[in-house]
């Protein structure tokens, strides 16, 4: 968040330069008002970009073998504009590369879920998918599998067949 700031005033600084160079070399003086109105108004451009536009950077830098499945929008009353256009603040993904089946239960993928959140450290969750039954669990890794190869102690949560994430792991 700290370079997030940064980052618009030098947007800012940079436009008001920019304005007072072309100014200096035409050897006119410019207008009192134009240099603050145009560093704040480079400054709400910045941070409009950098706000709408994260999702998609993000998920461009995420290597291929995460895949996002899911993007939750933002809306808030006190940024009015975003009750018209919803930012997306919020990632779902899952590895896919740490996806894992067990030869005994071929219905169920164990797989790693990562949250992503702007200005957040990346939340990783594990959770187990049966496939056939169409349902989750949430994986606790100090309670382990029993004999059966089922998590100890799981909770098992419905899950809508046409969702992405169950779509992303359960379609192979």
């Amino acid at each position: 968040m700290f370079f997030h700031l940064v980052s618009v005033f030098a947007a800012g600084a940079c436009a008001a330069g920019l304005v007072m160079l072309v100014y200096r070399t035409t050897g006119r003086k410019a207008p009192k008002f134009l240099l603050p109105l145009v560093a704040g108004l480079a400054m709400i451009g910045f941070n409009a970009w950098s706000e709408y536009t994260w999702h998609s950077r993000t998920a461009s830098a995420l290597p291929d073998h995460i895949k996002v499945v899911q993007r939750y929008g933002h809306e808030s009353a006190w940024q009015p504009w975003t009750l018209l256009f919803p930012r997306i603040d919020r990632l779902l993904a899952v590895d896919t590369s740490q996806t894992k089946r067990n030869e005994n239960l071929p219905d169920l993928v164990l797989a790693e879920i990562l949250l992503v959140h702007r200005y957040d450290p990346t939340a990783v969750a594990y959770q187990m998918f049966d496939c056939k039954a169409a349902r989750r669990t949430d994986v606790d890794q100090s309670r382990g599998f029993g004999a059966d190869g089922l998590p100890v102690g799981a909770n098992w949560t419905p899950v809508e067949r046409d969702s992405a994430l169950f779509q992303t792991l359960c379609a192979s």
